[in-house]
């Protein structure tokens, strides 16, 4: 798995284009999520194909964007590596249930937002 990653890592960096930046009052950081293979359609179920565009589930590899105003809640337990995870809407993780989700980078856009468990009371 460690040389599938550094495999697609250079591949990122080899097609990458250096004006697709985020500019932070501290730094300027590539947006590894500007050129997604599949993106939010709509708010729902990650698991449901209908949330999706194209109409299928992110699998391995993919590159992510949830799009702003798009409120996705995350209800799987995957083993399926993504490249990239782009949060410009809502990730929200389920609390009834395991989940698990593995990335290479999540970017949580300005507009995004990651909820992930609940607050200590």
């Amino acid at each position: 798995m460690g040389h599938l990653a550094s495999i697609l890592t250079v591949l990122l960096f080899s097609t990458w284009s250096w004006a697709q930046t985020i500019v932070t009052p501290y730094d300027s950081i590539p947006d590894f999520a500007a050129f997604p293979t599949i993106v939010s359609a709509q708010s729902g179920a990650w698991s449901a194909v209908s949330t999706w565009d194209p109409p299928r589930l992110p699998h391995l590899n993919d590159v992510v964007r949830i799009e702003p105003a798009h409120v996705v809640t995350y209800d799987r337990l995957s083993t399926s590596p993504l490249a990239v995870l782009g949060i410009g809407g809502t990730l929200r993780f389920r609390t009834d249930l395991s989940t698990r989700l593995i990335a290479g980078t999540i970017l949580v856009y300005a507009s995004g937002m990651l909820e992930i468990g609940t607050p200590i009371l």
